[in-house]
């Protein structure tokens, strides 16, 4: 039986199979390799992208806490334009002035960085990342409140804006700091839209307060995950 079954192997055939097994093998392994090698690259890659959105992420924390200093700011200036126009006759002309100015041309928005969140999306990387929760917090930063935080930032502008060029050239001269028609025909329909804009600055700040703390607890999720993955942090 020993020698049937050596004889067996030396047949052509069963050589020819073998050798096509092993052929087999090789091709299926380096096509594993492959694939394990391009997933290594998709990984990396996607690392490399989360790295740089934790870089945006934490240039927009340093913007969004300048930006809120400044409309807390703005804040007392819309406060003290409120008081006076209860009294517009005894209004102190230039400190009136310059609270105008500065809440109407000196106002800032927050426009949050978005060039590696796009990247991400675009590139299909978000999927190569692994981390359904990390996903989540980070398409709901920039898909919902990024863009609420833009939306409220727009209006606000506009507002400061259309009082700027079309209301207070009508009622206030900054010039000779005085009302062009001291009467409360046209020093209401001022005040109220002062009001409104004074309005849209809480509501500002109050969104831009919850912005950020969304965007540190997005940032603290960004950098445990780097760092359990080999990232730059």
């Amino acid at each position: 039986m020993a020698d049937r079954a050596l004889n067996l192997r030396n047949l052509p055939w069963a050589r020819f199979l073998a050798e096509a097994a092993l052929i087999v093998g090789s091709v299926y392994l380096a096509i594993v390799l492959e694939g394990a090698s391009s997933d290594r690259s998709r990984k990396v890659e996607a690392i490399a992208a989360l790295t740089n959105l934790q870089a945006e992420l934490e240039l927009d924390q340093e913007d969004g806490k300048e930006i809120l200093k400044l409309q807390k700011d703005q804040a007392l200036s819309h406060q003290q334009i409120q008081k006076w126009l209860v009294d517009a006759q005894n209004i102190p002309a230039d400190l009136f002035s310059d609270a105008l100015l500065h809440t109407l041309t000196d106002n800032r928005t927050m426009f949050p960085r978005k060039a590696s969140w796009t990247t991400m999306v675009a590139e299909g990387q978000l999927a190569v990342l692994g981390d359904p929760a990390l996903i989540r917090s980070l398409a709901n930063l920039y898909e919902h409140s990024n863009v609420r935080l833009e939306y409220n930032g727009d209006r606000y502008d506009d507002t400061t804006q259309d009082i700027l060029r079309g209301r207070m050239p009508y009622a206030w001269d900054l010039v000779e700091d005085r009302f062009l028609v001291p009467d409360p025909a046209t020093i209401r329909p001022f005040g109220n839209q002062m009001l409104q804009a004074q309005r849209q600055n809480l509501g500002y700040t109050e969104l831009l307060i919850s912005w950020l703390e969304e965007v540190g607890n997005v940032n603290s999720q960004v950098a445990s995950y780097l760092e359990q993955n080999g990232g730059e942090h």
